[in-house]
């Protein structure tokens, strides 16, 4: 009986719950040697024996058996990793007639389970799944071997394993590791009810399931963020001693709210009022936007694109709070540029080769012009307000960006 009907009598009956849940060692096993790259295994298998359970009443531990067990999963803490593959080490299979359906599911922990403590974190969401059948099931000494749709990034906690609710005729038997060779509760079962316990929680046997992960790691890069924000203070709009933090938030966070997560806080080392922060990323194209203080409204800018980077190397970028990026997809390349004189009158020479456009934004993000120049041309804001203004040049792909002050 695996149900538990009143909260009341939950502690008085966990013992004998959990006898009526009998387990039998039938097989032990010597590993077998994983020749494909990149493949995680739980710790237990490093050390201890795998075997083969079978349970009362008939069927697998591990497998469908009595009890009308539906799924068996194994949890992993993953970190920038690709899956594109999963092994199953299954011992046992018996085909009725037809070979039945298994499903191969990739679950995030987000949902809820039972271990031995109470209520915790389970598998949850599917985010990847592949059906195959039992007459594929190797169980002749090798690992089965299943290959995902595409590759997925997982970052974070999932438990990876096999659904049987299709399974009508077949029985399947997986293999784990003996009971005690397991010191954390990573093994999971889902009951016919749909609810989730580690295997300590249900059985109680404390093993890992014979499920690894196949792929690669997927490459990191530390990646410096520079962002100026002299503008926005000459401009009034960060106040030193009134706004107290700058911070960076965007795919790279999950789009945490600003400076929920303090390794996304900027900091300020030499006073000069450029904030910087390095962070490991991973290649390909992020999104981020700079905020200072708390919450969503305190953006750089109010809607309108975010930054985006894309990323293939260690590497710094370096910003101004306020001056809105050219485009979402592609940062443009370095132009040469000469701006003078600065500080200015508001009389501003701008040399560059080619035909550039020229666009003026004053502290706060506002255009106040836009020109087209060949090789060099007069730029006029005498007739603007004493500040900070930049003077964006942008020919084709490459850009440039001087910071000018107007006296």
């Amino acid at each position: 009986m695996k149900k538990i009907f009143t909260l009341l009598v939950l502690f008085a009956l966990v013992g004998n719950i959990y006898g009526q849940r009998k387990a039998e060692m039938v097989k032990k096993y010597d590993q077998v040697e994983m020749t494909k790259a990149d493949t995680l295994m739980p710790a237990s298998f490093a050390s201890g024996t795998p075997a083969l359970y079978t349970a009362d009443g008939g069927g697998y531990v591990v497998g469908n058996n009595s009890y009308g067990d539906v799924a068996k999963a194994q949890e992993y803490a993953f970190t920038n990793f690709s899956l594109s593959s999963v092994a199953f080490w299954f011992g046992a299979k018996e085909i009725a007639t037809e070979a039945d359906t298994v499903i191969l599911n990739v679950y995030d922990m987000d949902g809820t389970g039972t271990d031995a403590t109470g209520q915790v974190a389970g598998p949850g969401t599917v985010v990847s799944t592949v059906e195959f059948l039992t007459d594929a099931i190797d169980t002749a000494g090798g690992y089965t071997v299943i290959d995902l749709v595409e590759p997925i990034a997982l970052d974070g906690n999932y438990a990876i394993g096999f659904d049987m609710s299709k399974m009508v005729n077949d029985t399947i038997g997986l293999i784990s590791t003996s009971d005690g060779d397991a010191t954390t509760e990573l093994s999971w079962e889902q009951w016919g009810d749909g609810s989730w316990y580690t295997f300590v929680a249900s059985w109680p046997l404390a093993f890992d399931l014979g499920i690894f992960p196949i792929g690669e790691a997927i490459p990191t890069y530390d990646v410096t963020f520079n962002v100026d924000m002299r503008p926005a203070i000459d401009s009034g709009l960060y106040v030193i001693g009134t706004d107290s933090v700058v911070s960076i938030t965007g795919t790279m966070t999950g789009w945490t709210e600003p400076i929920a997560g303090p390794e996304y806080i900027m900091e300020d080392a030499d006073n000069d009022s450029i904030y910087t922060v390095t962070l490991s990323l991973t290649e390909g194209d992020h999104e981020y936007k700079y905020f200072k203080n708390e919450g969503w409204s305190n953006g750089e800018w109010e809607g309108g694109d975010n930054r985006m980077v894309t990323i293939a190397s260690d590497t710094t970028f370096n910003d101004v709070w306020g001056v809105q990026p050219v485009g979402i997809l592609d940062r443009p390349a370095a132009i040469e540029m000469n701006i003078y004189p600065n500080p200015s009158n508001g009389i501003i020479q701008v040399e560059a080769q080619g035909a550039n456009k020229v666009t003026v934004i004053s502290a706060i993000g506002q255009v106040i012009s836009s020109t087209e120049i060949q090789n060099q041309g007069t730029i006029n804001l005498s007739d603007q307000p004493s500040g900070v203004y930049f003077v964006r040049v942008q020919n084709g792909n490459r850009m440039g960006v001087r910071r000018v002050v107007i006296e």
